[in-house]
């Protein structure tokens, strides 16, 4: 503060930041994404209505993917995606980055973006008549680092659909990973499976007070692209607060 440090003693913290702010400062051990990163995406969302029979999503993507080869776009527009909404609700245009290209250090990708909806209008009518309605403040990353858990989970956790006596939370999601240079691709869990995320994933490993729930719980890179999505986070935001209120209370 404008007085000068404030110390503050809690029974238990619960770190959600999604970048590991909290257990950074308190001095948690962390994992960082190494050098295969993910790419990360800036969002627009559209109003308008879209004709369900038609292949939008598919337009968008040739389009953009033509733009990119002709070295109109960064080569991460590739890989971008559209998602169409229901007549009365918006439709998600989510560009893929890679953090590393230079067309992002020059942080230009606003202005590429804005070029590409330009061009996206040009090629097809009917995205002509949609209107943007809101941006990303910023590029997201997907990746932004974990703690060291008592335990971290894996990918072989996650393929088996296997389940553990502190289970604290459910999960089906495939290991959704956008690779730099070849964009997303899928790997599933059985039919109907789902595996568990134990307690001990969302607890930092050597403090007995710091629990991380969202997307910064103990996983290894390939399962992270699991558990960072959203219905994830909300169950480990959740349980990592009831784990710390029992912290808490003791």
């Amino acid at each position: 503060s404008s007085q000068g440090p404030i110390r503050i003693a809690p029974k238990a913290v619960v770190d959600c930041t999604g970048t590991g702010n909290m257990a950074y400062l308190a001095g948690a051990a962390l994992y960082l994404p190494d050098h295969s990163r993910q790419l990360a995406a800036y969002a627009v969302r559209l109003q308008g209505a879209v004709d369900p029979a038609e292949p939008l999503g598919v337009k968008v993507a040739y389009h953009l993917a033509r733009g990119a080869v002709d070295c109109r776009f960064p080569n991460a527009f590739r890989f971008t995606h559209f998602t169409p909404g229901d007549p009365d609700e918006e439709s998600l245009l989510k560009f893929s980055v890679d953090t590393t290209e230079a067309n992002y250090q020059s942080g230009k990708i606003a202005e590429f973006v804005e070029e590409a909806i330009h061009y996206l209008s040009d090629k097809i009518p009917s995205f002509a008549s949609l209107e943007v309605s809101a941006i990303s403040d910023g590029v997201v990353e997907r990746e932004e680092g974990a703690i060291v858990g008592e335990y971290t989970l894996t990918e072989d956790d996650i393929l088996s659909a296997r389940k553990f006596h502190d289970g604290v939370a459910k999960n089906s999601w495939p290991m959704e990973i956008w690779d730099r240079h070849n964009g997303p691709t899928y790997d599933y869990l059985p039919d109907g499976a789902c595996y568990e995320i134990p307690a001990r994933c969302l607890k930092a490993l050597g403090m007995n007070n710091l629990f991380c729930g969202g997307r910064i719980v103990s996983a290894t890179g390939r399962a992270f692209a699991s558990t960072r999505v959203m219905g994830a986070c909300l169950a480990t935001g959740e349980q990592a607060g009831i784990l710390a209120a029992s912290c808490g209370t003791g």
